[in-house]
């Protein structure tokens, strides 16, 4: 089917969906060297390697057959594909074959088809050595071939001479005709009413035949498909479940339903009660997912693009078919009325390809323009050649060959899964036991929220945006169970169950090694939570203990691979100053992105409450005045008299932060208590009150923001408390309260506010940053006003160069971003652009004026009922360009504004450019190859 658009339609038609395997000829190929994929077929090619001779042969095979019954076999020709199906009683070998058709000017010279049915008859013979079982050869396909046998019409005898090797193949393989005689499966489009019988289907045994006829459809080739039914049972794939449409789903239904059917569940004290516990869970779940979600509904199609339209119009080519035989049947191939059906059904044909091309065209067209900045990378797969529908061949393992599902499972769990060594243990002392804090609510949320929601399901079918959503009803139930399930040291058992999928290593000569596939694990979704939880715990403690080298930069966070090379670069500079040789081994490094865990003495933070039990009590605040920043800490008794006080002036504000203020004021509380707890060596409880709630939360989680340096020094410092027997608090209180420690501590530090630097921390990454990208923008600034070109632009947005502009070509599609573009620039398809680039003669508007983006957009009478449509959504502002396009005019003082982007005008705006037609591309049309254009399904 040398049709692009025919082979579409037969992998998209509803019909053939029921098939079970299709058997294609010379199969339309793209520029990516692919034959036309979709999910519902395996796809089946000649195994022949030699580039210079093209394949003309396919075999699609439906996913609805388990691969447990079919694979192809070996058959060393470009024009022929061979697959072998089987089942408990009989094997079926079935063969797509092409023939290439005799040269009519030299038929008298030798034209052997011989090549191709000896690799057949090697193929046959090969698969039926040793085997007692029946076997069934199903052999179909375009022979190009003339006979008596087969065909109805008188045969010259020098064409018939070039079948005689068709038929002694026949004769020796003792195979049947299963079409009747004379019936045409070929109807010229070039030779009104010419026909033959070229096309054959082929077998060995006739009698496990149910029937076979031409198919009613020939999706508009101009050979006419056969269909074929047999008596032959094979096994079939378990039925896929459905999708759920979560986008519809009712959470608040679904959460107060697992809510109330777990509100009497018991403390779990051992491993059964934990799986127990789980499994009512997963249960519960899962039935109220069931009871208020529904089920996706995919499209019937293989492709969204092929519309019920195009199916109508595929109706109406073949109608139109059926007439122009039915003329010819009657009539005869030269009589008028012939003729012109013949002429109307080439008409129909060409105009229903040409519509398939052009929705296909459409369809990526539009995929495109809707395509966001964030969205866009999702054509990438569309422009690459993929093996995603190859099926698994059969798996050798030495010199035996592994073909059942079951057995192919085994082999790749052993490859995958090799045995491992049981450990050697060693005589070593245990290391000190480091102390291990119960799992909270809080520590469990947020691990949760940093989790992808859309990732793929384990066993059970629940995505992590289903605990998401439902969250705050099962957030102690799943609290209590992680708790148990450390506290037990028991993993349970329905988590360590999980889903494996198998893909093909990209570039591996061989497919039949199992070695030459990977796998992927997919996990029970709430264990992979516990496991993230788990893993941060892990890293904090990695960390807080150094448990790790300082050589050790993957997987630890806070820690680039930009880091590591700047430590080999540095020992490369110091090998060289000391005169010796460097010779390096590169090797790969994962750096991973794991956040650390709040101490156990921070798990309190935010939360309010009288500090009575407390013999000092220390307050903390920070301020800033005239761009400079101070800090104070005031140290009272359990009385609430001030007992020592200390001022720390940090620096200008263009340097520092009010967050790092509040920092370096609680870690010159906790080098206080620190030193007092030195000097004075009494047991003493100490609280740290602070009305900073950032500082605090960082703090308690430490992670890669600003003024880590000095988070990490006050943690260094808390961890020395604990072989001290220093008793630590820290509290948050509100701010300006009534508190009196507080407000002496914020007196004391409005008074500290100094440009001089009175503390040991090096200036803030951050801040240096800011500083480099405000000197950056000022530069940009300049240079942007100094240059003579982008006036049309300037005056539009005035307040350029600025992020406004990014963010608004990012929220727009690609098409409007496209049109909107033009608008700002000036670079456009108006016609004095046209003019310049000879598209055109006039630079003109058709009213007879300079076609200018204001013209258009405010004066063109031509355009005045849209006008009126966009005047009533922009009101006053039809009046201003810069408004409208997305710019920042000046307002009432001279000075340019600095609002939010108006997006309810910019779309209308768009939607009136759009509706215009004006900014159109007015180059000469260049029609597309279809075969250069990118498919989708």
């Amino acid at each position: 089917m040398k049709s692009r658009a025919g082979m579409e339609a037969l992998v998209n038609d509803q019909a053939t969906q029921d098939l079970d395997v299709l058997l294609i000829q010379e199969p339309s190929i793209t520029s990516y060297q692919t034959y036309v994929n979709h999910r519902l077929w395996y796809t089946y090619q000649p195994i022949h390697q030699d580039d210079n001779f093209r394949k003309r042969s396919l075999i699609y095979v439906n996913k609805r057959i388990s691969t447990s019954a079919h694979r192809q076999i070996a058959c060393n020709h470009p024009d022929v594909t061979a697959i072998k199906i089987w089942n408990g009683e009989r094997q079926i070998l079935v063969f797509s074959v092409y023939i290439e058709p005799i040269d009519l000017h030299h038929v008298h010279e030798i034209q052997s088809m011989q090549a191709t049915l000896n690799e057949i008859e090697v193929t046959i013979e090969e698969q039926t050595r040793n085997r007692t079982t029946p076997t069934s050869i199903i052999i179909a396909g375009d022979f190009n071939r003339h006979h008596p046998a087969w065909s109805s019409s008188y045969v010259y005898a020098s064409v018939m001479a070039h079948a005689e090797e068709l038929v002694n193949f026949i004769h020796a393989q003792g195979l049947f005709s299963c079409l009747p005689s004379g019936t045409p499966t070929y109807w010229s489009l070039s030779r009104p009413g010419q026909r033959s019988t070229i096309d054959l289907t082929l077998t060995n045994t006739p009698d496990s035949m149910v029937k076979c006829e031409l198919y009613k459809d020939n999706f508009a080739s101009d050979h006419c498909a056969t269909y074929s039914e047999w008596d032959i049972q094979v096994e079939q794939r378990a039925e896929t479940i459905p999708r759920r449409a979560y986008k519809r789903a009712e959470w608040a239904k679904i959460g107060d339903m697992i809510h109330s059917h777990l509100a009497g569940l018991p403390k779990i004290q051992t491993a059964e009660e934990l799986d127990q516990a789980v499994k009512i869970l997963i249960d519960r779940t899962t039935a109220a997912i069931s009871k208020h979600i529904p089920m996706a509904k995919p499209s019937p199609y293989s492709k969204r693009w092929f519309t019920p339209e195009l199916k109508t119009q595929l109706r109406e080519v073949n109608k139109s078919r059926r007439k122009y035989q039915r003329s010819c049947a009657r009539n005869g191939r030269h009589h008028p009325w012939t003729a012109e059906l013949h002429k109307a059904w080439r008409i129909k044909r060409r105009n229903w390809t040409r519509q398939l091309e052009k929705v296909k065209a459409a369809d990526w067209k539009d995929f495109l323009d809707q395509a966001t900045s964030q969205t866009v990378w999702r054509a990438t797969p569309y422009m690459k050649k993929n093996d995603a529908f190859a099926n698994l061949p059969p798996l050798r393992v030495g010199d035996h060959e592994v073909t059942d599902n079951h057995d192919k499972a085994r082999v790749l769990l052993e490859t995958f899964f090799p045995p491992t060594r049981q450990p050697q243990p060693e005589c070593i002392v245990p290391p000190k036991e480091i102390p291990w804090e119960p799992v909270t609510e809080q520590e469990i949320t947020k691990t949760l929220q940093r989790m992808k929601k859309r990732t793929a399901p384990g066993e059970d079918g629940i995505p992590m945006l289903v605990w998401f959503q439902i969250w705050p009803y099962i957030s102690s139930i799943v609290t209590s169970i992680f708790t148990a399930s450390i506290d037990l040291g028991y993993y349970p058992r329905q988590w360590k169950m999980a889903k494996i999928v198998v893909l093909r290593k990209p570039g591996k000569s061989d497919y039949t090694s199992a070695a030459a596939y990977r796998s992927i694990s997919l996990l029970n979704t709430l264990g992979k939570l516990l496991e993230a939880v788990v893993a941060r715990r892990l890293s904090y403690y990695a960390e807080k203990y150094e448990l790790l080298p300082d050589t050790q930069f993957g997987g630890r966070p806070g820690r680039t691979t930009e880091q590591a090379l700047l430590v080999l670069a540095n020992a490369i500079d110091q090998a060289w100053l000391r005169g010796h040789q460097i010779a390096g081994q590169w090797g790969t490094r994962v750096v991973g992105d794991h956040r650390s865990n709040p101490a156990s003495t921070m798990e309190q933070v935010g939360v309010t409450e009288l500090i009575e039990d407390s013999e000092a009590v220390i307050y903390t605040d920070a301020s800033e005045k005239h761009s400079k920043l101070g800090a104070a800490v005031v140290m009272v008794d359990r009385g609430g008299r001030p007992q020592r006080t200390w001022q720390i002036g940090i620096g200008p504000a263009s340097d520092w932060t009010v967050h790092a203020a509040e920092l370096i004021a609680i870690y010159h509380a906790v080098e206080a208590i620190y030193q007092e707890r030195v000097n004075r060596r009494r047991d003493k409880n100490y609280t740290i009150v602070s009305d900073s709630q950032s500082a605090i939360e960082a703090i308690a989680n430490p992670s890669n923001k600003p003024g880590q340096a000095i988070v990490h020094r006050i943690l260094d410092r808390i961890s020395t408390f604990r072989d001290r027997r220093i008793k630590f608090r820290l509290h948050w209180i509100p701010g300006h309260s009534g508190i009196e420690g507080n407000e002496w501590a914020d007196r004391l530090a409005k008074q500290a506010v100094t440009s001089e630097k009175q503390h040991r921390f090096g200036r803030l990454v951050s801040t240096s940053k800011r500083t480099a990208r405000k000197n950056i923008q000022k530069e940009w600034q300049e240079e942007w006003k100094a240059s003579q070109k982008g006036q049309h632009l300037k005056r539009i947005d005035e307040g350029l160069p600025a992020r406004r502009a990014f963010r608004l070509y990012r929220q727009l599609t690609r098409h409007r971003t496209y049109l909107m573009i033009q608008m700002r620039t000036g670079h456009s398809w108006l016609a004095p652009h046209s003019r310049r680039f000879k598209f055109t003669d006039d630079d003109r508007c058709v009213c007879g004026v300079i076609e200018t983006v204001v013209h258009v957009l405010m004066d063109c009478p031509r355009l005045w009922q849209a006008r009126q449509e966009l005047r009533a959504q922009v009101g006053g502002t039809l009046g201003c360009t810069a408004s409208m396009l997305g710019g920042t005019p000046r307002n009432g003082q001279g000075k340019v504004g600095n609002g939010g982007i108006k997006w309810k005008i910019i779309n209308a705006v768009l939607e009136f450019a759009e509706a215009s037609g004006r900014f159109k591309s007015r180059a000469p049309p260049v029609r597309p190859r279809d075969h250069d254009r990118p498919q989708r399904g």
